[in-house]
């Protein structure tokens, strides 16, 4: 879950109250925390491009890829598509969250 995204000089910077990551391919098997909860990436690298809405979403999603980096990342909107974090390994979030 995103806690602030901001874009400064041709950089992406996101501060996260948790993360989430793919255990598998494409078609994840399962999740697993991810104890990181600051990502930062230069846009160059990337080319960003709106995916539509996921099936439950309202909002469109956007992915950035880079081939450089062999890196994919979709963000949601919040109204969109969201993974229970009641089934993410080794996530135990405080009542705030």
């Amino acid at each position: 879950m995103i806690s602030s995204i901001v874009v400064e000089n041709g950089a992406l910077i996101v501060t996260f109250l948790w993360v989430a990551q793919a255990a598998g391919s494409w078609f994840p098997r399962r999740w697993v925390r991810d104890r990181n909860l600051a990502y930062r990436t230069d846009l160059k690298t990337y080319t960003v491009e709106d995916i539509g809405r996921s099936m439950e979403g309202q909002d469109t999603r956007i992915l950035l890829s880079s081939a450089t980096l062999r890196e994919y990342v979709i963000l949601y909107p919040p109204n969109g598509e969201k993974l229970n974090p009641n089934e993410v390994d080794g996530l135990v979030l405080s009542a705030r969250t």
